[in-house]
C-alpha cells in the first residue's frame, strides 16, 4: 500500500475536533455534527459561494463554468482535492463568509 492511501483517520480524529473547536466549532457546518446549508459557516475563501457551491477546480461547478480547468491525469485524485482544499483554507482563509 503506498504512503498517501495509508490514512490513519482514528489517530488524527483528536486533532481534526480540536481544529475545529478552537476556529469556530465547524469549517462548513455551523459545530460538528450540525447543518451545513447556513452561510455563516462557510469559509470566506475566492471561488467558495455559500451555502452550496464552490467554483473550484475540483468540483462540476468549477468546471462546468471554466472549460480551460483541466483534471489531473496522474497522482491521487482524491489527495489532490484535499491538498486543494487545504492550501485555500491555510493561506486563502479570510473568516466566516457571513
Amino acid at each position: 500500500m503506498d504512503l498517501e492511501s495509508r490514512l490513519a483517520l482514528d489517530e488524527d480524529e483528536p486533532a481534526v475536533l480540536a481544529f475545529v473547536g478552537e476556529n469556530g466549532g465547524g469549517l462548513f457546518a455551523e459545530a460538528v455534527g450540525g447543518a451545513v446549508g447556513s452561510a455563516r459557516a462557510w469559509p470566506s475563501i475566492p471561488g467558495y459561494q455559500p451555502p452550496s457551491r464552490i467554483c473550484k477546480p475540483f468540483t462540476a461547478e468549477g468546471f462546468a463554468a471554466h472549460a480551460e480547468w483541466v483534471w489531473p491525469t496522474t497522482g491521487n485524485g482524491f489527495l489532490w482535492v484535499v491538498t486543494v482544499l487545504q492550501d485555500d483554507l491555510d493561506t486563502k482563509y479570510a473568516g466566516r463568509a457571513a
